[in-house]
């Protein structure tokens, strides 16, 4: 016999071809949001809410940072893959405009990060990522008084402040006619008290005799502060 035999069929369901969309809205001031839009299934993200906001788009690894001008955050993922770049199955809704991944990088190539003043004793960090260019905005604090500190040269300055700060102390020591700091005794330093008062420590921080303690013959402010002390309490 030449009789075909079926002996199974399966029917694959074919996966949705409609994407899952995800809609960004601006948190409150402070608040971090993370958005997990997984693997295995086309998305859209959507940010026609935040079209009017002022906001920055940061590219690290393969999250994109949403970063909003009252210090709240949105981060994505995963968005881009191990090369950079935006996952196929993954558009964008801007303003309107249906933008696949290739035009929305290009519509953010360069970012632009608004720095505005944050609370007082708020520290605020801003990670920009080395996959993208970008701009700092800083005319929101274009009226404020600000410190603008390069780390990486901070601890140069730091070491050449000590050294000066060594040198000069040397320099006073020679004046002394002495050559080693231990050479030093507290009656060879002076402190101004008053407008008309000049004590040496000698004075100010007078020195204990070996034993003085055990024999309570300790004398001055120490001896006050001696025979008030138990250790039963404090």
């Amino acid at each position: 016999m030449n009789a075909y035999t079926v002996i199974a069929q399966a029917n694959v369901a074919s996966p949705p071809t409609t994407p899952k969309i995800v809609k960004i809205t601006k948190p409150t001031a402070g608040q971090a949001l993370d958005v997990d839009l997984g693997y295995g299934q086309a998305a859209k993200l959507d940010l026609s809410g935040v079209a009017n906001e002022k906001v920055s788009y940061l590219h690290i690894g393969e999250k994109l940072v949403i970063t909003f001008d009252n210090q709240s955050t949105v981060t994505v993922h995963p968005v881009f893959d191990s090369m950079g770049v935006v996952r196929s199955d993954l558009t964008f809704d801007v303003a309107g405009r249906d933008l696949s991944g290739s035009q929305f990088s290009s519509t953010v190539e360069s970012r632009i990060v608004h720095i505005v003043k944050p609370a007082d004793g708020q520290a605020v960090k801003v990670e920009l990522g080395f996959d993208q260019s970008a701009k700092l905005d800083l005319s929101a604090i274009a009226n404020d008084k600000i410190t603008l500190v390069h780390v990486g040269d901070k601890s140069v300055r730091v070491f050449r402040y000590h050294k000066e700060t060594v040198k000069s102390f040397f320099e006073v020591l020679a004046a002394t006619g002495y050559t080693r700091p231990s050479d030093l005794r507290p009656w060879h330093i002076l402190r101004r008290i008053s407008a008309s008062e000049v004590r040496n420590y000698s004075e100010i921080y007078p020195m204990v005799e070996p034993g003085a303690l055990v024999d309570s013959t300790v004398t001055g402010t120490l001896a006050l502060a001696w025979n008030a002390a138990s250790p039963d309490h404090f």
